[in-house]
Formats: C-alpha cells, sequence, structure tokens
C-alpha cells in the first residue's frame, strides 16, 4: 500500500514547484537611500532562494553594494540589520526563498525545473535586463535552458 501511495504522490510532488510573483518592499524595515537597487537585487535573490550558501552570499553582495552605493557605516548597518533578522522571532514575508510554494524546501538547491520556471519569471520580472542576467549566473540558472 505504502508503494502504491508513493507511486501516486510522488508525480504530484515533483510537479508542484511554483513560484510566487515577485514583489519588493525595497529595504525592509529600513530606510531607502541611494542604495535602494541593491535591496531590490537582494529581494530578487531572497525570492528565489536556496542553499544557506547562497542566502549569506546574498547577504555578502548586499553589503558590498550598499558599500559602492554610499560608505561602509550603511553597508555595515544594513548587512547587521539583515544577519540579525535571520535571528528575530518575528518574520518579513521576504525572507529567504518567499517565492516558493514549498517552505519545507528552503535551504535546497533549486532543481532544474525551478531552475527553468525562475529563468522565465526573471525575464518577464520588468527587472533591469543586466540585474536579470546577473541572477541566473549567480544562481547557476543558465543550466536550465
Amino acid at each position: 500500500m505504502k508503494t502504491l501511495l508513493l507511486l501516486i504522490v510522488t508525480p504530484f510532488m515533483l510537479t508542484h514547484a511554483k513560484l510566487e510573483p515577485f514583489e519588493t518592499d525595497t529595504c525592509t524595515l529600513f530606510i531607502d537611500g541611494s542604495w535602494s537597487e541593491c535591496c531590490i537585487e537582494h529581494d530578487v535573490r531572497y525570492w528565489l532562494g536556496g542553499t544557506k550558501e547562497k542566502m549569506d552570499e546574498s547577504d555578502l553582495k548586499l553589503k558590498k553594494c550598499v558599500e559602492e552605493k554610499s560608505n561602509n557605516i550603511w553597508s555595515s548597518l544594513i548587512y547587521q540589520g539583515v544577519r540579525i533578522g535571520h535571528l528575530s522571532p518575528i518574520k518579513s514575508k521576504y525572507e529567504w526563498a518567499w517565492g516558493w510554494s514549498e517552505k519545507d524546501k528552503k535551504f535546497s538547491p533549486l532543481d532544474k525545473k525551478q531552475k527553468a520556471i525562475a529563468v522565465e519569471a526573471l525575464r518577464d520580472s520588468g527587472l533591469k535586463p543586466e540585474v536579470v542576467e546577473a541572477i541566473i549566473e549567480d544562481h547557476e540558472l543558465e543550466l536550465a535552458e
């Protein structure tokens, strides 16, 4: 009986990946500034999710971007705020991998189907093409094409 149930449920689970439309509040719980584009790119990366290493990398990219747009004081404040936010019991809607319907796979690498869905959603998102292509490269999504 377990085998039959597994055969029925498994195909549904494999095809269930759904990516919510991208949205952003720019710099969550922080003031917008000359670094707003950095926050939007960070939000895109959080929307897509992936491994914990990708999340850490995303946070460091945010810090570097903010430092390039302003200075190391603002970049450190924003970076520390994001990192502390990971520990907070109060969560924003925009936590890691928030775009996917499968919340139980929060720190899983994106599978081939998710990558294909992500590429299509990114290219249809209205984001700047250079941002889209950088994220496709960073998340190794080009393998899905």
